[in-house]
């Protein structure tokens, strides 16, 4: 906050929490219910914020190049921040307090108030509430030392307080990114706009949020690659501490073009000579500004050049058009044996709004190869051999779980007269089930199609966790009937979106007994299972892994719980 910089004056703020009035402002509600609660006491705070603000005996915190011009009172709802920097206005202050407190029954909450005060105020200075060497205005913490390591511990506790309830849910990584989004990111970003985050801060944040995204300690994917959209191969993680910057730089710039409040005249001072070169502000020698400016101002000059801001032409500077203009240089992931066109209408085609969470999560897994596979946790150290857990003497890749196997295609058989219904042939692919039609989406068939070809890979990875973690076969019966359950909650959400006619004719069907899945006759085993070995109703972490190992010995103990997927 640049309020605690400049000059270098003694000077003294407190805290205080005013109650509410001890009678009700209107009849008919109750305590904090009364809808016109919070305006009703915005308008009655007032006269004490104006009274403090047009005192001239009591003498505020002087602003750099505003003439004269001071900041006093800060206030929102009823906490309220008073800064002086002379002595000789505590009792004014203290009288402004008692008055209006007389005048309107309001009490001040003494066990809420404090005092914070620079070492340079004198020592023998009476206050009326107590000092202490930090204190907390609107959530953040101010003091003497280092008081953004206090606000940015405090910041990631409450993180992963949150995250931690939402672990024990079910979560797609698409839900996890909403997560990030909706709750993680605006706690972080309240910080942000008072102490930006430093580089450790910003390693711990990104720690946190990747060991959720992907359930432990070990990252598959790269974070570059994670960063970007959709449409370019990742998932949309916000990249939060360079959010956070970009936002903060958003802010003093569009302070110092507009000029709607006094922190113009802090930013103006410290910043002016950072974007001078940018066209956005010219130099006045009449006022003050200063060549060396804090930290938390150069490091936002890091970020101009990193993110070639300089080259943003426009004169929208706000924080929406700031990230759209990083995001949009980002370059398309690449996929082997395919072009940069074919790459962005695979990625494309993964991220369609048309599949299901879970299914965009595994193809995109499967495109950008990072399925937890036998082949993958092998070359990490994690799984002690690399073939099939189906028995077929091959090393499980993507390409050979989701297509070669022999169970995957005795299930791509099952769905062949479907796709033949939908697109007029059962031709198929592993190019086409990986990355979808060459030209895209552009019927609803094809769309459809591709929902289904999603379904069909969600199964197989299913029945191969089956195989991994309980060592048992899917009879085909029950694996046609997950596929045609899936399809028929896709049909479910086509009609209440679209209504029973259109969808009836983009599936090519009457009704929705008309899909039908039809196993083929195979000459897999029956389904076994292996006894466990400990009491199966331990809950105990050492006998579920004891469990598991004994049902799939080519996991390591050591590593086992980093890669196994619940």
């Amino acid at each position: 906050m640049p309020l605690s910089s400049g000059t270098g004056a003694p000077s003294v703020s407190w805290a205080q929490t005013i109650r509410s009035w001890q009678k009700p402002l209107c009849t008919g509600y109750r305590g904090h219910s009364r809808p016109l609660s919070a305006l009703l006491y915005t308008i009655a705070i007032e006269p004490l914020l104006v009274s403090i603000r047009h005192n001239p005996r009591i003498t505020g915190y002087p602003l750099p190049g505003a003439h004269g011009m001071t900041v006093k009172t800060q206030a929102y709802m009823d906490d309220i921040t008073i800064i002086t920097t002379d002595t000789k206005s505590i009792p004014h202050i203290t009288h402004a307090i008692n008055t209006f407190c007389t005048a309107t029954g309001a009490i001040v909450n003494g066990t809420k108030s404090e005092v914070y005060v620079t070492p340079d105020w004198p020592a023998d200075q009476v206050l009326p509430y107590p000092v202490k060497e930090t204190v907390n205005i609107l959530g953040v913490c101010f003091g003497r030392t280092n008081p953004g390591r206090r606000s940015w511990k405090d910041a990631l506790a409450k993180v992963k307080k949150k995250i931690a309830g939402w672990r024990g849910r079910s979560l797609t990584m698409t839900g996890k990114v909403l997560v990030i989004k909706a709750i993680v990111y605006p706690i972080l970003a309240y910080i942000g706009k008072v102490f930006p985050p430093n580089i450790h801060t910003a390693r711990h944040i990104n720690k946190t949020i990747y060991n959720f995204i992907w359930g432990s300690d070990q990252e598959r994917v790269n974070r570059l690659t994670m960063w970007k959209k959709e449409n370019k191969g990742g998932k949309g993680i916000p990249n939060i501490p360079l959010y956070i910057a970009v936002q903060g730089l958003s802010y003093i710039i569009s302070n110092i073009c507009r000029q709607h409040n006094k922190a113009v005249f802090f930013h103006t001072f410290y910043f002016s000579t950072i974007i001078r070169p940018l066209g956005l502000c010219t130099l006045d020698h009449r006022t003050p500004y200063s060549w060396d400016p804090p930290l938390h101002y150069k490091a936002l000059k890091s970020i101009i050049t990193s993110q070639q801001l300089h080259t943003h032409k426009s004169q929208d500077w706000s924080f929406k058009t700031l990230r759209k203009f990083i995001t949009d240089r980002d370059t398309v992931t690449l996929i082997p044996t395919l072009t940069t066109e074919q790459c962005t209408t695979a990625w494309t085609n993964i991220a369609s709004p048309a599949l299901m969470n879970r299914h965009t999560d595994i193809a995109w897994m499967a495109a950008i190869r990072c399925l937890p596979t036998r082949h993958f946790m092998h070359k990490r150290g994690i799984a002690r051999t690399d073939q099939c857990p189906h028995g077929c003497r091959e090393i499980e890749t993507e390409d050979h779980i989701l297509w070669r196997c022999r169970v995957a295609k005795n299930i791509w058989l099952m769905t062949s007269a479907l796709l033949t219904r939908l697109t007029g042939t059962a031709a198929t692919t592993l190019r086409g089930i990986l990355f979808g039609p060459p030209a895209g989406l552009q019927s609803p068939q094809q769309r459809n199609a591709w929902r289904v070809v999603n379904a069909t890979k969600q199964t197989i990875w299913d029945t191969r966790n089956i195989k991994v973690f309980h060592k048992q076969d899917t009879l085909p019966i029950i694996t046609a009937r997950i596929i045609w359950k899936t399809i028929i909650d896709y049909i479910t959400l086509d009609t209440h979106r679209l209504g029973q006619d259109i969808t009836n004719r983009q599936w090519n069907i009457s009704t929705p007994n008309d899909i039908i899945i039809t196993p083929p006759v195979t000459n897999l085993p029956n389904p076994t299972t292996v006894p466990p070995t400990t009491n199966p109703n331990t809950s105990s972490r050492a006998g579920i892994m004891s469990r598991h190992l004994a049902l799939d010995p080519s996991y390591s103990r050591a590593k086992y719980w980093t890669f196994h997927q619940r």
